[in-house]
């Protein structure tokens, strides 16, 4: 197995189910302080609710980036779930950056080079984002131990 192919999967085997569970209820707590909760609970049979997350989004909503990201992550559109995260990333969102990092990594996305990847990680782990944290550490060590 080579170290790419270790990496990916330590990365979405062991961190990734975490993380989506605690960025799911971050996103919930602080899209309810905007009472804009709904856009969480997207789905496919529901183009009005795409639409309007759409115009959230567009209008530079991060919390509504973030949550347009996972709906394309979770419809198997990671071209498009990862432009949402980039917007996110871009705007200071740690979930965002650790998550748009991921895909870098994974090269689920189009990323310069792999270096972009742990840049995102990074910039989501100096603001505290435990689940980054432990990922940019291993990142560094040739290794590539996970202790999520």
């Amino acid at each position: 197995m080579t170290k790419r192919n270790l990496t990916k999967s330590l990365l979405f085997n062991t961190c990734l189910l975490g993380t989506s569970v605690f960025a799911a209820s971050s996103a919930v707590a602080a899209m309810d302080q905007y009472g804009q909760s709904s856009v969480l609970n997207v789905t496919a049979n529901n183009a009005a609710e795409v639409k309007s997350l759409h115009q959230f989004a567009t209008r530079g909503d991060v919390t509504a980036q973030l949550a347009l990201a996972r709906y394309y992550e979770n419809h198997h559109q990671p071209d498009r779930g990862g432009k949402w995260y980039k917007r996110a990333a871009l705007n200071g969102n740690a979930e965002a950056q650790f998550q748009y990092g991921l895909m870098c990594l994974d090269e689920e996305v189009d990323c310069k080079d792999r270096d972009e990847g742990i840049f995102w990680v990074e910039q989501a782990a100096a603001q505290g984002h435990h689940q980054a944290s432990v990922v940019a550490d291993s990142l560094s060590k040739e290794d590539f131990t996970f202790g999520c």
